[in-house]
């Protein structure tokens, strides 16, 4: 059923595609999103920056080197429209990432609309990059770039659809306006991959960008210490443990 419903999405999405003429956008030997058939993410949206014209549209497309399966660059492109057709603005390459999902909310609630843009390598280790960037009237300027771990931050599991993960993006001091919990995942080789402990930076939002602020919430930390106690009981100590334990330590003691 959910397959069904994937595959008459794609081709809904690829139809109005079609009428937007948006292929026109895409240079010939690159191809739509990430280049699955199946894939749930759309690989454009329509939206409204508040830029004006209310018709305005991001464009995601990737290329693939010959003999290759992944793509490994990608462009997202703004299109807006000037009265008689589409036109680009402004577009972004990201290069060496096979994956890209991106979505458009206002996740620091100044009344601005984000791009929000994860990429994700495949693979166990679930490396990638969390980009945000703030519309403007020319482009998007960047106000969050880091490197991250983890599945899907803009999948939300509770929908089954494309839309902000709460995890990644929690509202912690309950201000209204979202933190960033950027993951990274200790890599040890005296512990198993499964067994490798976590480590959660928390990035909040000061009026101009997203900075690290860990010593804001010494609460999550509180949480945190005491799942990494637990882990030492289960499955003993080891370098990264004990670091991350001393950091959460000093965050919740000042």
């Amino acid at each position: 059923m959910i397959m069904g419903f994937t595959l008459f999405y794609f081709l809904l999405l690829s139809s109005a595609a079609s009428a937007l003429n948006l292929d026109s956008f895409i240079p010939k030997g690159w191809q739509a999103g990430n280049g699955f058939r199946n894939d749930p993410y759309p690989y454009y949206l329509r939206i409204n920056t508040g830029m004006g014209a209310n018709k305005e549209i991001i464009l995601h497309y990737s290329f693939v080197e010959k003999g290759e399966y992944l793509p490994d660059k990608h462009i997202i492109s703004f299109l807006s429209w000037n009265g008689a057709k589409y036109i680009e603005k402004w577009k972004k390459t990201f290069n060496s990432i096979e994956n890209i999902f991106f979505l458009v909310n206002d996740i620091n609630k100044d009344g601005k609309k984000e791009l929000i843009v994860h990429g994700l390598h495949s693979g166990n280790g679930a490396y990638g990059n969390l980009w945000v960037f703030q519309f403007g009237k020319t482009m998007a300027g960047k106000i969050f770039d880091k490197a991250v771990q983890g599945e899907r931050y803009l999948w939300n599991d509770k929908k089954r659809q494309a839309g902000i993960c709460p995890e990644y993006f929690p509202d912690l001091d309950k201000d209204g306006i979202l933190e960033i919990m950027a993951g990274h995942r200790a890599e040890d080789d005296k512990v198993a991959c499964v067994d490798e402990p976590w480590w959660i930076d928390i990035y909040k939002w000061n009026g101009g960008t997203y900075i690290l602020a860990n010593n804001k919430f010494p609460k999550f930390y509180k949480n945190e210490l005491a799942d990494y106690r637990s882990y030492v009981k289960e499955k003993g100590e080891n370098e990264s443990i004990k670091k991350f334990i001393k950091r959460a330590e000093k965050i919740i003691n000042g």
